[in-house]
């Protein structure tokens, strides 16, 4: 009986194992990604606040995407690029996960006009250095490369969300756990050469706002992400803080450059600070329901202690993250600051309310916009 025992628990380990690298080697074969490929046409048609009628589902129907072989997470995310880039709207993807047993590089960067600069560093490589090559490939081929995992941005604003998002898990995305980087150190014209091991640790982030006190008051955005409720307080209390020291011959700005995309939480308390009654965060937020489109209801945001004097919002060409094109909308229709630098529209619309969905044999997530935005834009001498 023992013996039985024994030899049944061996074969079922066996079968076990079997079955696993089977079902690992399916999820990525050509008929796997082609399920998967299927799967993202029907949520789109399901989802998507633009395919809300059934003669608009042309569009994804007639895209058509062969697979000649396996493909990898992001390499097939990058292949989804000419299906997804059809729908024009700035935010459908295929997302690739990150968990915490990535490898990632020991070094953040940031894409500052065409260069790749490291903005924080755990490593040899000195802040402000520019990364020229990655694996002895120019690093310009790497970031044209992966730019498509943002097939719907145009193509500085994808140059910029890859090496903003995705840069720092490079030895993930190629599967290297040492990897060589050509940079050039600040104030020199020596190239110097670094072997990275990849290391599961996150680079410590900046603080999402610092306040910068000179002749005028300067609220930096750093990212929209809130992560902890401790930095939520802080961001709570500096926000009351300059509420409450400014006076009506104050200046204050609120710089939006460079800043790491997000949620709406910060989005809504930095609003909240300058309404003095309750007031809708979009202006018309539309979304599907039963196959046509609807305007939904929105619960209004509650006014906190109003920062008075004169308020600025500096946006650059950076600044084409949700978060602050929420932002550039409300001040655009409800004219309570004055708008500085590039604003992030080309049309009176954009999308948000992103819903994800899991992919069942490649385990990426598919990211479609269920809501849609529109306002007035309206430009004033304020804004420059």
């Amino acid at each position: 009986m023992r013996n039985f025992t024994f030899w049944f628990i061996i074969f079922v380990f066996a079968i076990g194992a079997m079955a696993i690298v089977v079902y690992e080697h399916y999820r990525y074969s050509p008929k796997a990604l082609s399920v998967d490929l299927s799967v993202v046409k029907e949520y789109l048609k399901l989802k998507h606040v633009d395919l809300y009628e059934v003669t608009s589902h042309k569009i994804v129907d007639e895209a058509q995407l062969r697979f000649s072989g396996r493909l990898s997470k992001f390499e097939f995310a990058i292949k989804m690029g000419a299906v997804l880039k059809l729908l024009r709207d700035g935010v459908t993807r295929i997302e690739v996960p990150i968990r915490k047993t990535d490898g990632k590089l020991p070094f953040r960067c940031k894409l500052i006009g065409n260069d790749v600069v490291v903005t924080c560093s755990e490593c040899e490589i000195p802040v402000g250095s520019k990364i020229l090559s990655f694996n002895g490939q120019p690093v310009d081929s790497v970031v044209e490369k992966y730019r498509w995992l943002f097939p719907n941005l145009g193509e500085s604003q994808a140059r910029y969300a890859f090496v903003d998002k995705f840069f720092h898990v490079l030895p993930t995305v190629i599967g290297a756990r040492m990897v060589q980087v050509t940079y050039l150190p600040p104030n020199s014209n020596v190239q110097r050469l670094a072997y990275l091991k990849a290391t599961t640790k996150e680079v410590r982030e900046p603080h999402p706002v610092e306040l910068v006190e000179s002749t005028q008051t300067i609220v930096k955005v750093r990212r929209f992400k809130i992560s902890t409720k401790e930095e939520f307080k802080e961001i709570d209390e500096l926000f009351q803080s300059v509420a409450k020291s400014s006076t009506e011959a104050s200046s204050i700005i609120f710089d939006l450059r460079f800043a790491e995309d997000g949620g709406e939480v910060l989005v809504t308390r930095i609003i909240s600070h300058l309404i003095e009654q309750p007031t809708n965060l979009y202006p018309t937020l539309l979304s599907r329901y039963n196959n046509q489109i609807v305007s939904m209801e929105q619960i209004p945001i509650e006014p906190s202690e109003k920062i008075k004097g004169k308020v600025s919002f500096i946006f650059d060409s950076t600044c084409f993250y949700t978060p602050h094109k929420i932002i550039a909308a409300f001040l655009m229709t409800q004219r309570v600051a004055e708008i500085v630098g590039e604003i992030p529209f080309r049309e009176c619309y954009f999308y948000t309310g992103e819903f994800w969905k899991v992919l069942p044999n490649t385990k990426v997530f598919l990211v479609l916009p269920t809501q849609k935005v529109l306002f007035n834009k309206v430009v004033s001498s304020n804004e420059r």
